[in-house]
């Protein structure tokens, strides 16, 4: 009892005494350790801990950075349908320094909008949640890959599988669309555009038919007995699912983009009638 209690006020008298010496130690540490290349690399390029006080620049920049976010998730669910085709351990080790990249930015973003969101007006707060959530979807949607999808296909190879010919085409296909509505996502977070929207929404609904055609379609083969769709029919549907619900996190900002254009409409009608009317 005496060697921990004299432990403890030792180390509370050294925090004591340090805590003035704080900031010059915050100061000092980053001159005595510079990052390396590849830590650069892993870093925000558009945003800092600095305060905006413009909330329109200092949004603005949030968005390149979630625009940069978005194209390595893109480029993870491209190249993720390669996994399928053969145990590829430096294909599987990219995607999760992908993957931890975007864990990166998107702490750093929330760590900025935190900072920054006391000095906005309440337009500019309902826009910081807006940003949060998409960073936050992308994000998730780069857990399904570094974690489900390599999953999936790492027990493929593991249990020396193959899909059938139709199922893998099934697969190909599904994820294409995937790939499709992803950068279509993309594009319509940068431009606000209400058509593309339209367009994104509609091709979200023929993804969850294609999911839907595809798992019958690939029961109706293991009803037949195929060999490899008994073999791989878990995985197979599990990938289906998980294929589908990336294109669902990817694109949960449209819809209140599509609500605020409503609410724009319906007030510019209502204006356009009050001076109708008088």
């Amino acid at each position: 009892r005496s060697i921990a209690n004299s432990h403890t006020v030792f180390n509370v008298v050294v925090a004591v005494i340090f805590f003035p010496f704080i900031q010059y130690g915050a100061k000092f540490i980053p001159l005595l350790i510079q990052p390396t290349e590849a830590d650069k690399e892993f870093s925000v390029k558009y945003i800092d801990r600095s305060v905006f006080e413009n909330s329109t620049v200092a949004l603005s920049y949030v968005q390149r950075e979630i625009l940069r976010m978005g194209d390595i998730v893109a480029s993870m669910v491209e190249s993720s349908i390669e996994l399928f085709k053969n145990q590829d351990d430096e294909l599987e080790e990219r995607i999760r320094e992908r993957d931890n990249r975007v864990d990166l930015l998107f702490k750093e973003i929330q760590a900025f909008l935190a900072q920054v969101n006391d000095n906005f007006d309440s337009i500019s707060s309902k826009r910081v949640v807006g940003l949060m959530m998409f960073a936050s979807d992308l994000e998730s949607a780069a857990d399904v890959i570094d974690n489900t999808i390599v999953d999936l296909a790492r027990k493929k190879h593991g249990l020396k599988l193959e899909f059938s010919d139709q199922g893998w085409q099934e697969l190909k296909d599904l994820h294409d669309e995937v790939c499709r509505i992803v950068n279509m996502s993309l594009s319509c977070f940068q431009t606000g555009s209400v058509d593309l929207a339209d367009k994104i929404l509609e091709s979200k609904r023929q993804i969850r038919k294609l999911e839907k055609n595809f798992k019958k379609s690939h029961l109706n083969r293991y009803l037949e007995g195929n060999p490899d769709t008994l073999r791989t029919s878990t995985i197979h549907l599990d990938a289906l699912n998980e294929y589908r619900r990336i294109s669902g996190l990817v694109t949960n900002h449209v819809y209140s983009l599509r609500k605020h254009a409503l609410k724009q409409r319906e007030k510019q009608q209502n204006q356009g009638s009050s001076t109708s009317s008088s």
